[in-house]
């Protein structure tokens, strides 16, 4: 066959595809499709040239294709073999379908996300007509080159042809196209010039179709332009450290991540040909690849290493963690497409930044010291002026000329060294690009930007107030790193002290104790050892540190430091500074954490008055302080059984927060919480649970899931739901508040002790004795170890003494009943509403023993106590009387029961609902009454309502709770 006749089906099959629609064929197109597939086959005979019959045959594929998407029949494509033609010499020509330089990597890792899209895109480019490039985009040492060679490898069968270009220089391009060229056959001299291969090979390009070519390391769009087809019936790939390729027309490169953990571990056990049996080794190579960052070309190195040497990773981890980057340099990378270490792949980068922009260097080698992820680009807009010249000069227009930030980074973007994300406005780095920067630099340009490090978060961390909270955030992974920066090169100065105290505060409000506490001590430590100027703020890390333990429950450790610190301001600041209030409050809440409410209450009414004497109405911060102290006050109150005072304090907290915090601030939530909380003491419960919901929900909103004050509200609501006999609902808050107080406190903590107790009591009233013993034990192990008396000590006393009176072991509970009496008469003084439900609970236990006069005196002082304290509308009163009446009832004293029973049910059925448990006990005690008096019919029609409410509220018994 001539050349210009296989021209002529070349033509015939460009006009064919510009008039089919690929995927809807009528019955006319395909009998068109199939017959010109036959030509095609047919004229495979007439062809004896190898390249030219690579060209049929890519038309016959085409046309196949065509036919199988339309029809989805697949038909034979492979053109005839070349007739024997005498006059005619047949040439067998050798042509390679590749000129990949490197083989298949045997531990190549996954990647097939990335694979996959690379497969996916190419097909929608197919079916749409447009341009088939893509770049797979990343980090230096990342995997782009292996990947698209794995790629190459994995659809080798689609492919007739498989092109490599190393593009790093404009020699090695040009080296590469001559040997395309030469592969190919193509009518070319080893004269002719670059123009002329470069036409040749593009025209070859444009008139083929099934090839892939991969043009790797394509950094410079200038280089590689000119050898780009306009048309392009192919597929290419390119790799690249750049991310904008937008003058290709490709808006959106792959970018390629470091690989995932798992998929880590499995390389290096893969690398070095382990089996992943041992525990200790698959922990340390957990371990390895986290330092290594998960970077492919680092993991190669070290598994390089490993391997040869036959080293055990546990030994290689901890000798990395010594020797660092050295020892990575002591191996190359053995498979792969890189012979080059990590610093030597990333040094011709930092080199170019440097020449492209000095500025963007300085910021470079700023986040070297900085956390890699998520740098807040606002710490650089707002810090910038400590950070040297360069940068200074460079960001000085920032505020008017927003977009010279981009100018900045954007050299750093070019190169896949940071990774920019808009949508949070932050960037991040790898972590070995660091340690590398940091390898480059001496040991004064180290210590200068660890130094401006610690200065600019210094300087951008706010005040640790609600509204900044989600920038504290961002910048406390970097005050982290800043504080072992501190240490390292020993930067001791205020601006380093005030951003780890102001870290370590913002770690206090998110109840992140322990770690609080390490930056709030580093803190002070440093305060104190700075001269004179540096003291008041000591009373500052003093006070912040006694919060830290006041919320661990170390109540004994915070007294002597708030006492300090209450001490030097006075010396500094003099008696009526807000400061020396604050100090006044602090140790005021501290004394009600005691149960050493005289000595609270004094302090509490000082700091009120005094800043109800300094308050400017308008100023927001004098009308919170002011809030605060009544809250505090109110619950101060509350614990005494004072409620008519504590209430409109709590009112007027609630309406102060509101005024000047907004309706989600989280002290909001506080002063829902508490106000629900004296409705609960009040026997309020239905006004109270809806306000512990509100309050849970706002917690949850502004402080996140894991907070413990979100554990609190959940312990609350449970204690409603328990008092509502809702059991099934009250276990389950019980057990979520008590995990996440565990979790965040430890197992040491007095909240633990008090949701243990609640969580006891509630199996107490399901009849779940053994469970329940167990969790009051385990609650009074908890304060044995913290060696402190509390009010709450001693309910856990009362509650244990009352399952051992169910049980039948009087004298345990005698013991524990006397013991929790005394500590309650010792911390709360004789006048308090546990003192009554001590005695209520002694007089039950003598009844029990048939102590019946002592009972009865027990009784009778319990019930005047609760009356004077409580109120006669309460229903710790009603519960009372109902002992008494039950006392009387079972002496024989029926006159005297009866109408105590009838007082009671009146009682109950207008604090409760109609259908309460409490009800229906009422009902059945006054049934029993009339069974005893012969009143057989009023006593069935009251033991049918009981009956009716237990089974509608799968009643188990009434329980009392503490938070």
């Amino acid at each position: 066959m001539a050349v210009n006749a296989l021209s002529e089906i070349q033509r015939k099959w460009e006009q064919l595809e510009l008039a089919l629609e690929e995927d809807q064929l009528d019955q006319s197109s395909q009998t068109e499709l199939r017959s010109f597939l036959e030509e095609c086959i047919d004229a495979g005979q007439h062809v004896v040239s190898q390249v030219d019959r690579d060209r049929l045959q890519s038309i016959a594929r085409d046309v196949g294709d065509r036919i199988f998407w339309a029809t989805k029949e697949y038909l034979s494509v492979t053109i005839k073999p070349p007739r024997s033609n005498p006059d005619v010499e047949v040439i067998s020509i050798t042509v390679p379908a590749h000129n990949l330089p490197y083989q298949r990597n045997p531990f190549f890792t996954d990647r097939d996300d990335i694979i996959e899209e690379l497969h996916q895109r190419f097909f929608e480019q197919r079916i749409t007509g447009k341009s088939a490039i893509e770049v797979v985009s990343g980090l230096g040492g990342i995997g782009k080159t292996q990947t698209a060679i794995e790629y190459a490898y994995r659809h080798f069968d689609e492919y007739e042809y498989i092109f490599f270009v190393n593009a790093n220089s404009d020699e090695e391009i040009r080296s590469c196209l001559r040997e395309i060229a030469k592969r190919l056959q193509l009518n070319l001299s080893d004269e002719s010039g670059w123009e002329q291969v470069t036409h040749a090979v593009k025209m070859w390009l444009v008139s083929r179709r099934k090839w892939l070519l991969i043009i790797d390391d394509a950094e410079d769009i200038a280089l590689i332009s000119p050898i780009l087809p306009s048309s392009l019936p192919g597929h290419v790939i390119l790799t690249s450290r750049k991310t904008v390729f937008d003058t290709l027309g490709i808006a959106k490169p792959i970018k390629m991540p470091v690989l995932s953990p798992e998929e880590s571990i499995e390389f290096l056990f893969k690398r070095t040909s382990r089996d992943d049996t041992d525990d200790d080794e698959h922990k340390a190579a957990s371990q390895l690849v986290a330092e290594l960052g998960f970077l492919p070309l680092a993991m190669e190195q070290a598994g390089a290493y490993i391997n040869e040497q036959k080293s055990r990773f546990q030994d290689y981890l901890k000798s990395y963690r010594k020797r660092g980057l050295s020892l990575l340099g002591l191996s190359l990378p053995v498979f792969g497409s890189r012979r080059s270490s990590v610093s030597d792949t990333w040094r011709i980068n930092f080199e170019a930044v440097e020449k492209t922009s000095v500025a963007s260097a300085d910021l470079l080698y700023l986040s070297a010291f900085l956390n890699p992820n998520a740098i807040p680009i606002e710490l650089i807009v707002k810090g910038h002026s400590e950070l040297g010249h360069n940068l200074a000069q460079a960001l000085v227009d920032i505020r008017d000329d927003p977009l010279v930030l981009d100018n900045l980074l954007n050299p750093l973007n070019d190169y896949s060294l940071i990774r920019r994300d808009p949508g949070s406005n932050t960037y991040s780095i790898h972590h070995l690009v660091q340690e590398v920067l940091q390898d480059r630099m001496g040991s004064s340009t180290r210590a200068l930007w660890a130094e401006r490090a610690v200065r600019v978060l210094s300087q951008v961390f706010p005040k640790v107030e609600y509204e900044n909270w989600p920038l504290c955030e961002l910048l406390l992974p970097h005050a982290k790193i800043a504080a072992d920066l501190v240490k390292n090169y020993q930067l001791d100065s205020e601006a380093a002290a005030f951003l780890l105290n102001q870290a370590g505060r913002y770690l206090y409000k998110r109840a992140q104790y322990y770690e609080a506490e390490s930056l709030i001590s580093q803190a002070l430590e440093l305060r104190k050892r700075l001269p004179e100027q540096g003291n008041p703020d000591i009373a500052a890390s003093l006070t912040d540190l006694a919060r830290v333990y006041r919320g661990q429950g170390r109540n004994h450790e915070a007294e002597p430091l708030y006492l300090k610190a209450l001490e030097l301001r006075r010396q500094q600041l003099g008696e009526e500074h807000p400061e020396v209030i604050a100090s006044l409050y602090n140790l005021a809440r501290l004394y009600y954490y005691q149960a050493r409410y005289e000595e609270a209450e004094a302090l509490q009414q000082q700091a009120l008055e005094s800043r109800r004497r300094q308050l400017d109405e308008g100023d927001k911060d004098d009308n919170i302080d002011v809030a605060d102290s009544l809250n505090s006050l109110a619950r101060l109150y509350e614990a005494q059984g004072r409620y008519e005072d504590a209430q409109p304090l709590y009112q007027e907290a609630l309406n102060l927060r509101q005024d000047f915090l907004g309706e989600n601030h989280p002290d909001v939530a506080t002063s829902l919480d508490n106000l629900a909380s004296l409705y609960e003491a009040q026997g309020r419960y239905g006004e109270a649970e809806p306000i512990y919901k509100k309050a849970l929900t706002l917690r949850q909103n502004a402080l996140g899931e894991e907070h413990t004050d979100v554990a609190a509200s959940l312990n609350n609501l449970a204690d409603i739901y328990t008092l509502q006999a809702n059991y099934d609902r009250a276990e389950r808050l019980y057990q979520k508040s008590l995990k996440l107080r565990r979790k965040l406190l430890g197992e040491t903590h007095p909240a633990i002790a008090q949701n243990l107790s609640n969580l006891a009591r509630l199996y107490d009233a399901r009849g779940r004795f053994r469970d329940a013993e167990s969790l009051f034990k385990e609650a009074l192990k908890i304060y044995k170890k913290l060696g402190t008396d509390h009010p709450d000590l001693a309910e856990i006393l009362n509650n244990l003494a009352d399952l051992y009176r169910v049980k039948g072991r009087y004298e345990e509970a005698e013991i524990l009943y006397e013991d929790a009496l005394e500590l309650r008469g010792r911390l709360l003084g004789e006048n308090h509403p546990d003192i009554a439900e001590s005695l209520d609970d002694l007089a039950r236990l003598y009844r029990y023993q048939g102590r019946f006069d002592k009972a009865e005196s027990f009784y009778l002082r319990s019930i005047e106590l609760s009356k004077h304290l409580l109120g006669d509308e309460h229903p710790e009163v009603a519960r009372r009387l109902n002992n008494l009446a039950r006392l009387y009832f079972f002496q024989g004293r029926n006159d005297e029961a009866e109408p105590l029973f009838i007082q009671v049910l009146a009682l109950r059925k207008r604090i409760f609902a109609e259908e309460h448990p409490d009800v229906a006990t009422s009902l059945n005690n006054l049934a029993l009454l009339r069974v005893a008096q012969d009143r057989y019919d009023e006593a069935e029609s009251l033991h049918r309502q009981a009956l009716e409410i237990r089974e509608k509220s799968a009643w188990g018994g009434a329980s009392r709770s503490r938070r």
